[in-house]
């Protein structure tokens, strides 16, 4: 199976016009129980476009490196092409004084709940606002059912604009765990 997430980015990347390119992150645990973490990159298709990422874990540098996959195509499926907002909305924006590191907390649960780590994509308007979409990828214990939990953030800065996705993406999981 993982063959086909390797392909399917593949195929992806040919009809857009992108590279794909994996790369090793690292290599943990026992050599009868390994951890493997690849990072898969969907470059852009010129300099001035910047690349996508996302990661993916594994007893298996293949199961790793389709696990990075599959989290990239979730986050493609679930990204649209959006505009410039003409104003931020408030529920969208938190204030650069009460940040919270919700990056980190949705990172530590997506570790604990063995999830792919998630997946941010940045966006800088003339006006100076930033955009910020943040993708997750929540998997059963049976690996049965991913559910895909995208939100976007803005803000000011890329900081405050990427907390504000990992709180609502945080949210929205913790919403879905309680259930």
């Amino acid at each position: 199976m993982e063959g086909n997430w390797l392909s399917r980015l593949k195929e992806y990347g040919d009809k857009t016009g992108r590279a794909v390119k994996y790369s090793q992150l690292s290599s943990t645990g026992s050599s009868d129980s390994p951890t493997f973490s690849y990072r898969v990159e969907l470059l852009g298709r010129d300099k001035d476009e910047a690349g996508l990422r996302a990661e993916g874990s594994g007893s298996k540098k293949s199961l790793a490196k389709a696990q990075a996959a599959r989290v990239m195509l979730a986050h493609l499926s679930t990204t649209k092409q959006t505009r410039e907002p003409e104003r931020p909305l408030e529920g969208d924006r938190a204030p650069s004084a009460d940040i919270g590191n919700y990056v980190g907390q949705l990172q530590e649960l997506c570790q604990k709940r063995k999830w792919p780590l998630p997946c941010y994509v940045e966006q800088e308007f003339v006006t100076g606002q930033f955009l910020c979409r943040c993708t997750a990828v929540a998997v059963s214990a049976e690996h049965s059912v991913d559910v895909c939990i995208g939100a976007v953030g803005t803000g000011n800065s890329k900081k405050v604009a990427k907390a504000t996705a990992a709180k609502n993406v945080l949210s929205f999981a913790n919403k879905l765990l309680d259930d």
